[in-house]
């Protein structure tokens, strides 16, 4: 049976459309689109709005704030895509899923979404700084969604900011459906917050906190407690007892910490 011209030309407006989606990949297109989008609904239409936070550490939005400044930073940095990869690969999700974002500061998680396949309308994003119409202000100590709402949870590089970890892992549980897939990144910090005050003027975690701090792929899972199902992903630090490579792998003088598994509710 031949198929239609309209089928045909569907199939071929089908390929331009994931051909461009797949450009969202290469940094420097990814940092042109978001850097025209960021100065947009920053400074022309004056979008940046901020929501506060009893249970994040005090220098949480003036740290993410002044990052904002370097959008080249947000938009080329390929940790994201790192975690990204093998959340992708896992088959208990597909592009059509429903993903929840948590933390992305910038466009730059949505936009590496969307270079993978998935879905913009299934796509939500929450943080406690937003000037993109696609982020909503939310607090993710207290997500304002309903239970058992995503396949799939994404928290890149955003949960070392809280001072309550435990409530994180249990909003993130809560929103999952049985049998979501989570995904989340932090960085292994070696350096003390004295250390870190001393080098860069301040740290985010005080000096003083008593707040329970994940820095290696077991604490983060241990979040999480008998919630845990499959872990299909686990990359543990490599560096972090490394000195002479710490200071090339990140500015916190550690290395990355990776997770993606899956929840049962």
């Amino acid at each position: 049976m031949k198929k239609s011209s309209g089928s045909r030309l569907s199939a071929i407006f089908r390929v331009i459309r994931i051909s461009m989606q797949r450009m969202l990949l290469i940094p420097i297109v990814r940092w042109l689109i978001g850097s025209i989008r960021l100065f947009y609904y920053v400074r022309i239409r004056k979008n940046l709005r901020t929501l506060a936070s009893d249970r994040a550490f005090e220098l949480t939005l003036i740290h993410n704030l002044d990052a904002l400044k370097r959008p080249r930073t947000d938009f080329t940095m390929d940790r994201v895509d790192r975690l990204l990869r093998p959340f992708s690969a896992v088959e208990t999700i597909g592009t059509n899923s429903n993903i929840l974002i948590i933390g992305p500061r910038t466009e730059n998680d949505l936009l590496m979404f969307l270079g993978y396949g998935f879905e913009r309308s299934k796509m939500h994003a929450i943080d406690l700084i937003s000037y993109s119409p696609w982020v909503e202000l939310g607090d993710m100590h207290n997500i304002e969604h309903p239970d058992n709402t995503y396949d799939g949870v994404f928290c890149g590089w955003v949960l070392s900011y809280s001072a309550s970890q435990r409530d994180v892992a249990a909003e993130i549980t809560r929103v999952s459906k049985d049998g979501a897939l989570i995904a989340i990144g932090i960085d292994h910090v070696s350096l003390t917050p004295e250390e870190l005050e001393k080098r860069d003027g301040y740290a985010i975690i005080p000096a003083d906190s008593t707040a329970e701090h994940a820095n290696s792929a077991d604490e983060i899972l241990d979040l999480f407690g008998d919630a845990v199902d499959t872990v299909y992903f686990k990359h543990d630090a490599p560096f972090k007892n490394q000195p002479d490579v710490l200071n090339r792998v990140n500015s916190y003088g550690g290395s990355t910490i990776m997770v993606v598994f899956s929840l049962k509710k």
